[in-house]
């Protein structure tokens, strides 16, 4: 899962997360990031990181990292 690859890169080195659009990519992703480093429910991380622009764009993106919270809390084992 490119999540977890980003976290054990993260242990070493810094990245960078950039997309060419400019449509909330690279946000959708780094609060992925985000809810996989800090267990935090996407809703959490979006409002503490809210006030800079052009993190997360779309409903669509918004129910991607729901989708991924809810998959990610399976994986850990605390949601049926």
């Amino acid at each position: 899962m490119l999540i977890i690859k980003l976290i054990d890169i993260l242990k070493s080195k810094s990245i960078l997360i950039h997309c060419s659009g400019g449509v909330g990519r690279s946000g959708t992703v780094l609060v992925a990031l985000l809810v996989t480093i800090l267990n935090r429910a996407p809703s959490f991380i979006l409002n503490k990181i809210r006030l800079q622009k052009f993190v997360v764009e779309t409903r669509e993106q918004e129910r991607f990292l729901q989708n991924y919270y809810t998959f990610y809390q399976k994986i850990l084992g605390e949601v049926e």
